[in-house]
């Protein structure tokens, strides 16, 4: 994919500190040519989180599914079977914090028989997400840059990426950096 970046992303630091912090290649919106299939970019200014954070109480599972070289934590708020938002964390052998995503609204089928097969599980899951308004933040460490969409609920998704510095450092979007080692020390990590 080929994109060209566009200026005008609003951050919290003061113009000096973002740019000796953030890439500028990420400081903004970054049109994608052609339809872009996740949604109508806009520029970070204009994104509004549609679904608020919910993190009261909460569950933790962890797992290493790509074996000792990294750790991934599913913490569901307020529990797993009443989720309504989750928070994926995957840490790597050092144990660095190289992604974190958050999911607001949609976390899974919910309803679907132990007995389904997988075609009515993934119908029952493409069904509940496109009628429920959600909201999604992925912050990628590695690469720097974070991606926030709203989709769902019978309404266009809309997407804005910027540099994860950015995101992190405005208010309306957690504050992730809290919500993070919330989540840590629920999942003791």
């Amino acid at each position: 994919m080929t994109g060209a970046f566009v200026a005008g992303a609003v951050c919290a630091l003061s113009p000096s500190t973002a740019a000796a912090q953030v890439p500028p290649y990420v400081n903004g919106r970054i049109e994608l040519s052609g339809p872009n299939p996740r949604g109508a970019s806009v520029p970070l200014r204009s994104f509004v989180a549609e679904v608020e954070a919910d993190d009261a109480g909460g569950e933790c599972i962890s797992s290493s599914p790509f074996g000792p070289t990294s750790m991934l934590i599913v913490a569901t708020f307020p529990s797993r079977s009443a989720a309504v938002m989750n928070a994926v964390l995957t840490f790597d052998a050092t144990g660095a914090l190289i992604h974190y995503n958050e999911t607001r609204g949609f976390t899974g089928a919910r309803g679907v028989s132990p007995r389904a097969t997988a075609a009515e599980r993934d119908s029952a899951r493409v069904a509940q997400s496109a009628a429920m308004r959600s909201t999604a933040i992925s912050l990628d460490y590695t690469s720097g840059v974070a991606s926030l969409r709203n989709f769902g609920g019978g309404k266009p998704s809309v997407v804005a990426t910027a540099a994860v510095a950015v995101v992190e450092a405005m208010p309306q979007f957690g504050p992730i950096n809290e919500r993070v080692a919330r989540v840590r020390k629920l999942c003791g990590v």
